[in-house]
């Protein structure tokens, strides 16, 4: 059995519990009802929380298995993630295997834009890695068209 250095690690895991949640630590000790002080000590790792602290951060949503073991909680879930799972859940296998795709789509990084200068209005913005044909292929009996970006 592995032991993880507790002391160690939980000022770290605290810091970006609060930072998930989108709290300073001044809001953040007015939350739990602790002093700034003593909240700077836990981030620190010069002092340990105890259960009413740790249960206080529950309370506003703060994952406490994370803090305790630096593995995430699939329980502690915002309003969207639960919306999100709720709707998931009811769909059939396509709609599942769809939205995990679109998970792959959108959750791949954006890659750089890529500034295109064209002397004319502009109707689209391209960004990311693109190849874009500018020819246009006339067909028998086919007319000429104007085109626009």
């Amino acid at each position: 059995m592995v032991f993880m250095n507790f002391d160690n690690n939980i000022g770290v895991r605290l810091r970006e519990e609060r930072d998930r949640l989108g709290f300073t630590q001044q809001e953040m000790t007015v939350h739990i009802g602790i002093s700034q002080n003593m909240w700077s000590k836990y981030e620190r790792g010069q002092a340990v929380p105890g259960g009413d602290v740790l249960a206080k951060l529950l309370a506003i949503g703060g994952d406490v298995l994370f803090i305790l073991s630096g593995k995430r909680s699939t329980t502690t879930l915002t309003d969207d993630e639960k919306e999100l799972l709720t709707g998931y859940r009811q769909l059939d296998i396509r709609g599942k295997t769809s939205m995990l795709g679109m998970l792959e789509v959108v959750g791949t990084p954006p890659k750089a834009a890529t500034s295109v200068k064209y002397a004319g209005t502009v109707k689209q913005v391209i960004e990311g890695d693109q190849t874009i044909h500018g020819g246009l292929t006339i067909g028998p009996g086919q007319k000429k068209r104007k085109k626009t970006l």
